[in-house]
């Protein structure tokens, strides 16, 4: 036996270190074998993940179409269906190939489009799945194993058309392709069972969990509530009585039925009614079998605070919101739509802090959201999230004018910002700016820039660990986005919209300098005002029903009344009284309005007090530029108060000439 002897002379310290020491040299020896294999084995390893990583391309154009189907399999399972759009249009031709599989990943890619918003693509890509269908036949093989697998493909086909049409609630299309699939549904029953199909993989498919007719019954009862509500309330209660206490049938297609009833008895009057149905869902979701049966929990949630039981409301709220984490990325429609949920119980709990600070993240984020994917994103995708800040847009306006808060006029001026720059931008503008330059050396750059934008997410769903190229990707589109911005004005304005707040305007503007954003919104006047001070402030002016004797005068009149001056700008004076340029941005009921014409007195107009500057985007004043304006040199013709031929002028001057091509007739512009 091996003894570690240790002298006497050592410290204690000494004696426990080298005790150490020699002990793990004779574990290496005792156990080398052992160390060396784990070592090579490991090496081994390397060495594999580094040869499969030199396989895989770099570049999203190199990738088999095989690849391609499992990564945008891939994408979706995680609710990524931004890049998953992206993976699919850039292969393009290379994934849809008139295979048998493409009928599917049309239908799987539609349905990203309609996560995302993209509801025109998600149109076309369900109308060209069917197109496909109807020029391809099922092979004979698959045929004779599941007999009749072509008209339930015909049936699910067009049911998937009609229920795109269902979520964006285009009736007169959702009806037209009802009696599509409701021939392809009587043809397929007339000679097949739902059971025949189970075997074949479809047994996720709604109809085929509820195995039975009720499906069909459903979409008959919907389409008939288009034209008769009263009976096709009827006939969902005799739905609802006919499967809710069947265990056939699953709690999801249950509480689907019970929300469509709900819905129609709260809309037409039968509170009572709605009141037995709501307490039937409720009972029905306390034991849920599956986490699919969370799906329409939202909507329950929105009924029960609609009859203000806020508690029930609050609780099923809190249960949807954990199925839409696990099921659902952040850009989806219901995942957003949801998070404007939780604003109304904050609300009514008066918890303004906590509100305020939810809806400042949710602007945030949004505005994140849209700035980092306006390059990439459609028309349609653009119109979409804008309409999905404005939620929060027009909640915030609604609070602060009754409840002002600092935080909340910051978000509310930011929101603005944003808002103004957004509808000034899209990509065809850009693209259209950057074709005017008429350089081919630009034009080369803005097509890599979108190429590169689209390989940086395949690399980050590749697989790829050692020969990974994002960071040089990365620099390349940054070096090109500057480049880009010096030749290109729109362009470094589009990627300017995310930075900018009203912190970053407020140091671009001289003491003398002021930025009023005024709004009307719901029938409440109000400003927001910024200097190089000053958080910005919230002035009340008033409601716009106030003044609307004034604005029912004539023209003249209007523009030469103190009074009505007093009330739009008495309270903005008294807090710019020392600023000279006067930056201001009109909203709503302002964009009307003269404001440099409004009367102050003693034969002068706020234009005499003030350097007034109308900008239709804040952001415009990060760069100012005096205008070069020569008064001895150039010459202006000014014309106003045109009378288009009625003499009358005590009424209303409204046009009669039948000559006028563009209109039945012209008149006045208000407040001009």
């Amino acid at each position: 036996m091996k003894i570690n002897r240790v002298s006497s002379n050592n410290s204690e310290k000494m004696s426990k270190s080298d005790s150490f020491w020699m002990n793990f040299y004779y574990l290496l020896v005792l156990y080398k074998d052992v160390f060396f294999l784990v070592l090579g084995g490991g090496v081994v390893m390397a060495l594999i993940i580094l040869v499969l990583d030199f396989m895989i391309p770099n570049e999203l154009k190199n990738i088999d179409k095989e690849t391609t189907m499992k990564l945008f399999d891939e994408l979706q399972q995680t609710n990524r269906h931004h890049e998953a759009i992206l993976l699919m249009e850039n292969k393009g031709n290379a994934v849809f190939n008139d295979e048998d599989n493409d009928v599917v990943y049309m239908t799987k890619l539609s349905d990203s489009y309609i996560h995302t918003g993209d509801y025109a693509k998600a149109e076309k890509m369900l109308l060209d799945a069917e197109k496909l269908r109807k020029t391809k036949s099922i092979d004979a093989q698959t045929l004779k194993e599941v007999p009749h697998i072509d008209k339930f493909m015909d049936f699910s086909c067009t049911r998937n058309i009609y229920q795109f049409y269902e979520t964006i609630g285009d009736k007169k299309n959702q009806l037209k392709y009802y009696k599509i699939y409701r021939d392809f549904y009587n043809k397929f029953t007339a000679v097949a069972d739902v059971n025949e199909l189970i075997d074949f993989g479809l047994q996720n498919s709604e109809f085929a969990q509820i195995n039975n007719d009720f499906a069909f019954d459903y979409d008959s009862i919907v389409v008939t509530s288009f034209t008769d509500v009263e009976s096709a309330i009827k006939m969902m209660q005799n739905l609802v009585d006919s499967v809710y206490y069947d265990e056939a049938y699953n709690n999801s297609f249950k509480l689907k039925c019970l929300n469509k009833l709900i819905g129609w008895q709260l809309d037409n009057g039968y509170v009572t009614n709605a009141y037995l149905s709501i307490a039937l869902a409720i009972e029905l979701v306390k034991n849920p079998k599956t986490f699919d049966d969370y799906k329409y929990l939202g909507e329950l949630s929105d009924y029960c605070y609609q009859i203000h039981d806020i508690a029930t409301s609050k609780s099923l709220f809190n249960r949807y919101s954990t199925y839409l984490e696990e099921r659902y990325g952040k850009d989806d429609y219901d995942y957003l739509y949801n998070y404007v949920r939780s604003f109304r119980y904050l609300e009514a709990e008066n918890d303004w802090e906590k509100l305020i600070d939810e809806l400042e993240k949710y602007c945030n984020g949004m505005r994140r959201k849209i700035a980092t994917f306006m390059p990439s994103m459609t028309e349609v995708q653009r119109i979409f999230f804008a309409e999905k800040f404005d939620m929060a847009y027009n909640y915030a306006f609604h609070i602060l004018s009754t409840h002002p808060d600092e935080r909340l006029a910051k978000i509310c001026f930011d929101n603005v910002i944003f808002k103004k720059g957004l509808l000034l931008r899209s990509e065809r503008q850009i693209e259209n700016s950057i074709l005017a330059l008429n350089n081919s050396k630009i034009d080369s750059l803005y097509s890599r820039l979108k190429e590169l934008k689209v390989n940086l997410i395949y690399l980050s769903v590749s697989g790829k660990k050692y020969t990974n190229k994002t960071e040089e990707f990365a620099q390349e589109a940054e070096h090109i986005e500057k480049e880009l911005a010096m030749q290109c004005s729109d362009f470094k304005n589009l990627n300017e919209i995310e930075d900018v707040d009203c912190y970053n305007l407020q140091s671009k503007l001289s003491d003398n300098e002021v930025i009023i954003e005024l709004v009307e919104h719901d029938g409440n006047l109000f400003a927001l005002i910024l200097d190089n001070a000053n958080k910005v402030k919230y002035v009340n002016i008033g409601k716009k029903s106030e003044i609307n004797d004034m604005l029912h005068s004539r023209i003249a009149q209007i523009y030469h009344n103190q009074s009505f001056t007093d009330k739009i700008w008495s309270k903005i004076a008294e807090l710019i009284h020392d600023k000279e340029t006067v930056f201001y941005v009109p909203v709503g009921f302002f964009n009307q309005l003269s404001i440099g014409s409004l009367y102050n007195g003693n034969d002068e107009y706020l234009s005499d007090n003030y350097n007034l500057i109308l900008v239709s985007n804040p952001l415009t004043i990060k760069d100012k530029h005096p205008l070069n304006f020569d008064s001895k040199t150039t010459k202006i013709s000014l014309w106003g108060g045109i009378n288009y031929g009625n003499n009358d002028t005590t009424t209303e001057q409204i046009a009669v000439r039948a000559a006028i091509t563009r209109g039945k007739s012209l008149r006045q512009l208000p407040f001009t």
